[in-house]
């Protein structure tokens, strides 16, 4: 446990300094084509690095939502050049993003579905369980046992 600690406040303050110096990187009076290159490698090199740490339904979505936030910059940015006002453009983008959702519920509800049969399986090993123990204790107290020993 004071490893975890230890770990989870590494990570925060790590997460604190990261965005402190990419402003560095983008402010220094140096070449600001390399600088803002630099940026973008960095945030993309961690974005991919937690992106690896996700499993099933949180990676998918994770990857649903970042292609819109992505396809929305697209957006926002295409409007500068009229790009935003292509109805082609509009139903690629609302397909793909129906796409992706659809994956996502469809990746959640097998993991919903896996995790109650687990959890059917586990109930029933119990009751089984149970049911033996059941019938072993009817047995002992038909044979007069109690567990204890002879009763004098």
């Amino acid at each position: 446990m004071r490893e975890f600690t230890k770990s989870m406040l590494s990570f925060s303050w790590a997460m604190s300094m990261f965005p402190v110096q990419q402003m560095l990187n983008l402010l220094a009076p140096e070449d600001k084509n390399r600088q803002t290159d630099q940026a973008t490698k960095a945030f993309n090199s961690v974005t991919k690095s937690i992106e690896e740490e996700l499993r099933d339904v949180t990676k998918a979505t994770f990857k649903a939502g970042d292609n819109l936030q992505k396809r929305l910059v697209d957006m926002t940015l295409g409007a500068f050049t009229l790009q935003a006002f292509n109805p082609g453009r509009w139903m690629r983008m609302t397909s793909d993003i129906l796409q992706q959702s659809t994956e996502a519920a469809q990746q959640g509800i097998r993991m919903t579905s896996n995790v109650m049969q687990q959890s059917a399986q586990a109930v029933r090993a119990g009751t089984q369980g149970d049911q033996a123990d059941q019938g072993k204790r009817k047995d002992e107290s038909a044979s007069g046992s109690s567990g204890w020993g002879p009763v004098k």
